[in-house]
C-alpha cells in the first residue's frame, strides 16, 4: 500500500479531482471552483514565496526565473529550495529557471511547453513518490506535443515514508536547496 501523502497519482486518476497545496489564495480561489478539490496539508511549512496579494488562478504556473540550460518545475514545499538552488547556480554564470506549478490537475501545460522549448533540460522537484505525480505529468504534457527535451523527474523513490521532522526528509530525499542544486548540477553536467 502506497502512503497517499506520497503519492499524486491517485488523485491525478480520479476525474474531476484536483489537487491543490493549501495555499491562501488556492482556498480563496476554490470557492468558484466546480469540482471536489483536495488540499494536500503538510506537517511542515517553508518559508513564504507569494505575497498574500499574489494572484492565484487554478491551473495556472507561476514562472519566477526563465532558465535556458535547465528549468526546475517545482510543486509544493520544494518551490522554495529550487528557488534557494537556481539563484546559487545562476550566480555562477548557469542559466536555471523556476516555475513554481501549484496545481499538477489541471496542470499549465503552456507554461511547460514554453519551458520545454526555451530549455535543454527540464527537472522536476516534487515532494511525492515519482511514478505518477509531477514529472509523470509534466513527461505527458511534452510528450503529448511532440516536444524533445531531457526530463529529469526528482521526488521521492518509490519508497514508503519514514518517520522524522520535515526538514530531516527533506533532505534525505535530496528536496532542500542542496539536494535540488546537487540533482540540477548533475544535470548540467551532462549538457
Amino acid at each position: 500500500m502506497v502512503n497517499k501523502e506520497l503519492s499524486l497519482q491517485p488523485l491525478r486518476a480520479e476525474p474531476g479531482k484536483l489537487p491543490c497545496p493549501p495555499l491562501g489564495a488556492a482556498i480563496l480561489a476554490s470557492a468558484t471552483w466546480p469540482e471536489p478539490i483536495d488540499f494536500r496539508i503538510k506537517r511542515g511549512l517553508g518559508p513564504e514565496i507569494y505575497e498574500r496579494s499574489t494572484p492565484f488562478t487554478i491551473g495556472k504556473a507561476i514562472e519566477h526565473i526563465e532558465g535556458n540550460e535547465l528549468t526546475v518545475i517545482a510543486c509544493g514545499l520544494p518551490a522554495h529550495p529550487s528557488l534557494e538552488a537556481t539563484r546559487k547556480l545562476n550566480a555562477e554564470g548557469r542559466s536555471v529557471g523556476v516555475i513554481d506549478v501549484a496545481t499538477v490537475k489541471p496542470l499549465d501545460g503552456k507554461a511547460v511547453l514554453r519551458a520545454a522549448r526555451r530549455s535543454r533540460i527540464l527537472m522536476t522537484a516534487d515532494e511525492h513518490n515519482i511514478p505518477g505525480g509531477l514529472g509523470s505529468a509534466v513527461a505527458e504534457s511534452v510528450a503529448d506535443e511532440g516536444c524533445g527535451v531531457q526530463l529529469v523527474r526528482h521526488g521521492i523513490h518509490d519508497e514508503c515514508s519514514l518517520i522524522a521532522p520535515p526538514t530531516h526528509l527533506y533532505a534525505h530525499h535530496k528536496l532542500d536547496a542542496a539536494g535540488i542544486e546537487e540533482i540540477a548540477r548533475s544535470a548540467l553536467a551532462k549538457i
